[in-house]
């Protein structure tokens, strides 16, 4: 009997929000903690993710990641002042009904998790509500807004984010890959035991930095040597030690993309960086230039006859990005850069 109130209580914890959902956003003062997406992958495939707020960690991609602070913000935004426009018309619907079901996707958005004591249970009890559920189609091109309809319901709606002119079908139809933070490295300097520079066809501007127990670091030339302290530049090289771990790639290539870039990345790439944790476990890139057929100018970093802004990063878990040279200056940098001799 006791079981059965408890299994009774749970499920009426976990049940949907009643009543007629007013519009596609939450009301004032309701934060969202999770929010669900499904969609047709390129190969036809459903592909769902899951963002969920954790309260020490941030906005966690599919339980691994952290999340895009700014894309989260966008969405965020969107979910809490996305408004109606007006009800499709009967051609408009009559049109996008087939794509809406094919193409479509469907967003789920769950409040932040709210402590209840019940009966016949020790402690609190987590409740999580659902509060909206809606399927978003294409943006209407000539006009503003972006078809959506409630789950299971109809009619559709316009909707926009008042004061953005774009539409909203590429903030929800997203790779699960592209809400990823796009930190290039995503480990805290205190975790570092090694980082390792390698530039291709300069073999004295390559270097390495070892990390002691007590968190100092010890800067090695080409030949492996350790440089004296006495040598070492160190608001140079703490600035590049703090931007490993604050730099951060402009947008992932993905599906047709990666495809014209993959003659280029079996190439020899300009630079590789590596940095590997106390535990071993090691992230790197490897640095590809963009040619240009000899027509570009060159900037920091680049060559007359490639992009002058931009490059291309490879990573070990087989992502492709696209980078600018401006973002990077800090770690773009040869062996030389780190000595007190350098000047400036």
């Amino acid at each position: 009997m006791a079981l059965g109130l408890v299994a009774l209580a749970l499920l009426w914890l976990n049940r949907p929000s009643g009543g007629t959902l007013k519009g596609f956003a939450t009301d004032p003062g309701e934060e969202i903690g999770r929010v669900d997406f499904s969609r047709q992958g390129a190969g036809g495939e459903t592909e769902n993710v899951h963002l969920v707020h954790q309260r020490e960690g941030g906005w966690i991609v599919n339980g691994q990641h952290r999340a895009d602070p700014r894309l989260m913000r966008q969405l965020l935004l969107a979910l809490q002042g996305q408004e109606v426009i007006a009800p499709l018309t009967a051609a408009e619907a009559a049109r996008l009904q087939g794509i809406m079901e094919q193409e479509g996707v469907r967003v789920d958005v769950f409040l932040v998790s709210r402590l209840t004591h019940l009966p016949f249970i020790q402690g609190p009890v987590s409740r999580k509500r659902a509060r909206l559920s809606f399927l978003v189609g294409p943006d209407a091109g000539g006009k503003e807004g972006t078809a959506m309809r409630h789950t299971g319901q109809e009619p559709a709606y316009w909707v926009h984010l008042p004061g953005l002119g774009d539409g909203l079908r590429s903030l929800y139809d997203r790779e699960g890959p592209s809400w990823r933070d796009p930190l290039v490295f995503d480990m805290p300097r205190k975790a570092m035991a090694l980082v390792e520079a390698g530039w291709a066809g300069q073999p004295t501007s390559s270097f390495g930095i070892r990390f002691q127990e007590d968190g100092s670091a010890r800067l090695y030339d080409p030949e492996g040597n350790m440089v004296p302290d006495t040598l070492i530049h160190w608001v140079r090289l703490n600035r590049f030690l703090n931007a490993l771990g604050e730099v951060r790639y402009d947008r992932l290539l993905l599906g047709d993309e990666k495809a014209p870039v993959g003659q280029l990345i079996e190439t020899e790439p300009f630079l590789r960086l590596s940095v590997t944790d106390q535990e071993g476990v090691q992230q790197s890139v490897s640095c590809f230039r963009i040619p240009t057929g000899g027509n570009g100018r060159a900037s920091a970093g680049s060559r007359a006859d490639t992009d002058p802004d931009r490059f291309l990063l490879l990573m070990k878990d087989g992502r492709v990005a696209m980078a600018f040279y401006h973002d990077f200056g800090r770690l773009l940098q040869p062996f030389g850069h780190f000595l007190a001799d350098a000047g400036g």
